[in-house]
């Protein structure tokens, strides 16, 4: 027999969720990343960016497939679950990602990685700085300081905001309804 679904349950499958969504998230790029420290010719880089576009695809199609996945366990697991209550799950879900993302960002911008980060920065800044004036170059200057926040904040709401878009549109049909029931 299904339970009736409640807040509570809602945000503990949101939990068990936004583990898994955030999870497959920087598992991929955990992949990616050192895939692409691999050195070697032009065959080589070729092949690493290919292989880099078929984890991203694997990680859009999977976070695609699990959002589903989850939703439609709640129709399955709970009694009388409407198109509103996948949406606050998708919500929380997202939410929750979103923060575990974040936070392993936010993780690798401050201690595992912060060479690569730093160095990016940097190359982008020494192409831009013979174009720009000194007030521009202090603030780049300053945003080196702040990146560990900036990719905190920017990634947390990415990542919210494709969690909630695709929550929308995937609750539309979980569960479905049957237009000729009253």
């Amino acid at each position: 027999m299904a339970e009736i679904l409640t807040s509570k349950a809602i945000w503990n499958e949101a939990g068990k969720a936004g583990i898994a969504l955030g999870g497959t998230v920087i598992g991929c790029s955990l992949i990616s990343s050192l895939v692409g420290q691999i050195d070697g010719g032009t065959m080589v880089k070729f092949f690493i960016s290919v292989f880099g576009f078929l984890i991203w695809a694997a990680k859009f199609g999977g976070c695609i497939w699990l959002m589903s996945f989850f939703m439609k366990k709640l129709a399955a697991d709970y009694e009388e679950v409407t198109n509103h209550d996948t949406y606050r799950l998708g919500v929380a879900s997202a939410l929750l990602s979103a923060l575990i993302v974040a936070g392993f960002t936010l993780a690798s911008v401050m201690f595992i990685t912060p060479e690569t980060y730093l160095e990016t920065f940097q190359a982008a800044m020494a192409q831009s700085v013979p174009m720009l004036d000194s007030n521009s170059q202090e603030v780049f200057d300053s945003l080196i300081d702040n990146l560990p926040v900036i990719m905190f904040v920017s990634n947390l709401l990415y990542c919210f905001i494709y969690g909630w878009i695709l929550s929308f549109i995937l609750s539309r049909n979980i569960p479905s309804s049957n237009p000729f029931a009253k």
